[in-house]
């Protein structure tokens, strides 16, 4: 991987800067009262004691990324029609289930701790029903090892996701062993802009094949999102009144990003054999041209500003016409939840939609505030939400 080295140090500070503002949404909405939904969520029982803060929640669901060694016989790759290469790590279920298609977030790869904590709760102890496809998410080292390229994801991810639905579909399932009888999906954080990108690009084929969806701590929008901020951090001024989540100085402090950028700087030298290193004033401006190239390849003219001021996807709430289920936390300490707020003020006629808003369960923290069952049986009424609403 020539040409793209980087030194640590203001790269964790880039990433703060990019995932808060990643974490910025649409100011707080009430949604109208909305009818009965297709998917029954489980009323989620008493939070742990340890759990009843979002940061804590968030902190002891990120402690331990998976073992590569130990998942290595796991392992697949696709390659897309455009050359994009993509990675994951495919788990079998019961015969006859159905594929779930997983995407945990920014810089999220198959290796991540997001990825570590669902392998963890829902296919080493307590097994969901269904086949289960982890991808790297395209802002994570795999990815840039691969296509010496990096993406916000959004749009860019969700045509991967649905890409790689399809080519399973097409042929592809056999040949991991695979007799799938329905495509479904799960996006976490800025995953979740991407499973709502795939699920607008499968309704508008011929013959859909996404059967249902679950999103937890999911971003909807990034229309008030400033790309600006990557390269001029020195003047990026946090205002007395800011909330919280939008702290830099809470989000370093806490050490959350730093543990994703120290996963990524990991992974990414032992598949390139070499650190990554940019200088002070190159951190900033690698990202943002990385993302910018990729924005402008994938069809955005401009790149990514123009992309990102367009991109806000609260409205096809009103539009899908499968089983969704969206969960956030109020006290997600990355993406305010605003962000579901938005899609459900207008999934408010939509009966296939259900957002689920709980007191506690920080950002992906839902397993260590409710019990890994909860976050399971959610899973499960979702899926078999989708099966039978689509034989």
């Amino acid at each position: 991987m020539n040409g793209l080295s980087m030194s640590s140090g203001p790269l964790n500070l880039t990433l703060a800067v990019l995932l808060s503002l990643v974490s910025s949404g649409c100011a707080h909405v009430t949604s109208a009262s909305a009818p009965d939904k297709a998917i029954a969520i489980p009323k989620p029982p008493g939070p742990a004691l340890l759990a009843r803060s979002g940061y804590l929640s968030t902190v002891l669901s990120n402690l331990k990324a998976l073992e590569r060694a130990k998942y290595a016989e796991h392992e697949v790759s696709f390659t897309l029609e455009d050359g994009t290469r993509v990675g994951g790590l495919l788990f079998h279920g019961p015969e006859g289930a159905p594929l779930l298609i997983a995407t945990f977030g920014f810089l999220a790869d198959r290796w991540s701790k997001p990825a570590a904590q669902f392998v963890g709760d829902h296919l080493t102890v307590n097994p969901i029903g269904a086949h289960v496809l982890i991808l790297d998410h395209p802002s994570s080292a795999p990815f840039l090892v691969a296509n010496r390229a990096l993406s916000l994801g959004g749009l860019d991810e969700g045509r991967m996701l649905h890409e790689v639905a399809r080519q399973l579909r097409g042929g592809q399932a056999g040949r991991y062993g695979l007799a799938v009888r329905s495509y479904h999906l799960l996006g976490v954080s800025i995953g979740g802009l991407g499973v709502l990108y795939a699920l607008d690009e499968d309704r508008k084929t011929s013959d859909p094949m996404i059967r249902s969806a679950v999103i937890f701590s999911g971003v909807t929008r990034l229309d008030e999102v400033s790309p600006d901020a990557l390269v001029e951090r020195g003047s990026f001024v946090i205002g007395a009144d800011s909330p919280r989540w939008f702290s830099l100085a809470a989000l370093i402090d806490h050490r959350i990003f730093e543990n994703l950028v120290a996963h990524f700087r990991i992974v990414y030298a032992e598949l390139a054999g070499q650190d990554l290193a940019w200088s002070d004033d190159e951190a900033a401006r690698s990202l943002y041209g990385l993302f910018n190239e990729r924005a402008t390849k994938m069809g955005r003219p401009g790149g990514l500003a123009p992309y990102m001021k367009s991109t806000n996807l609260c409205s096809l709430g009103g539009e899908l016409q499968v089983p969704i289920a969206l969960i956030h936390a109020q006290d997600d300490p990355l993406v305010p939840v605003s962000h579901a707020r938005c899609l459900e003020e207008y999934a408010a006629g939509n009966p296939n939609v259900v957002v689920s808003v709980t007191e506690n369960g920080g950002h992906w923290g839902f397993a260590r505030t409710y019990g890994r069952e909860w976050v399971a049986a959610v899973i499960e009424r979702v899926l078999a939400a989708g099966r039978s609403a689509n034989p």
